[in-house]
């Protein structure tokens, strides 16, 4: 195997691995199946209802963004409201809400972020896709996303900001998500295991070390008890 990717068979079986260590945690992944879809023999995580605190410069900048959000993010609104729909069938309205409070910028809105981690066929890594809304079902613009990453990745990602979050057809909902472009993952878990002294191969779970790694870019961060899914086996 080349390094960098991972099987879809390692895939399932890290998810799996992941999906037992959340359930002891009661840290609300789920994971699910699409019995029709061409990934059928690939399982999915998906994380719903995480709230997070949208920061941005000014006041004036707030009604900026909102008006724009209602441009831009219109075609996407109808997509929550299904989503909503089907998961309010599935799920307990009473269901604990997790939060994400990013420091030192003024809070100006929360808005409701939903996870999902699905297998890359095309590039043989997973894929991180998410959908965001202010809690008034408004989906989030492109720009808002953008103002809700953490100021110092904003830094590091300034010159790739539009190709490393996109805006995507979600590969088993068909439904439109952002997501964070798999174009370099391949790239940054060969230097990742290359730091540790670790392969693809050789390492016990690499979703856990890909998702350490990129999750914090859209406030996604694992408890240290996943750690112990990454020793060498």
């Amino acid at each position: 195997m080349a390094e960098g990717i991972l099987s879809a068979e390692e895939f399932a079986r890290n998810i799996l691995e992941f999906f037992q260590v959340s359930d002891l945690l009661k840290d609300g992944w789920e994971l699910r199946y699409e019995e029709k879809h061409a990934q059928q023999s690939c399982p999915y995580l998906v994380k719903r209802n995480v709230l997070r605190a949208l920061h941005i410069a000014d006041v004036g900048d707030a009604g900026r963004l909102d008006e724009h959000s209602r441009t831009e993010g219109a075609g996407m609104d109808a997509t929550l409201r299904n989503m909503e729909e089907e998961e309010g069938e599935g799920g307990d309205g009473d269901e604990d809400v997790d939060v994400a409070m990013p420091d030192g910028r003024a809070v100006v809105a929360a808005c409701r972020f939903d996870y999902h981690i699905v297998y890359n066929l095309s590039y043989s890594v997973p894929t991180l896709y998410f959908s965001a809304c202010h809690q008034d079902g408004k989906i989030l613009s492109l720009d808002e996303v953008w103002q809700s990453v953490p100021s110092h990745y904003q830094r590091r990602l300034q010159s790739e900001r539009w190709t490393f979050i996109t805006q995507q057809e979600h590969p088993i909902l068909g439904r439109p998500f952002y997501c964070l472009h798999p174009c370099h993952t391949a790239d940054l878990m060969t230097a990742v295991l290359k730091a540790t002294s670790q392969t693809s191969t050789s390492h016990s779970n690499y979703l856990v070390t890909w998702l350490s790694s990129v999750g914090p870019v859209v406030g996604l961060a694992l408890p240290l008890e996943y750690a112990k899914l990454c020793e060498k086996r």
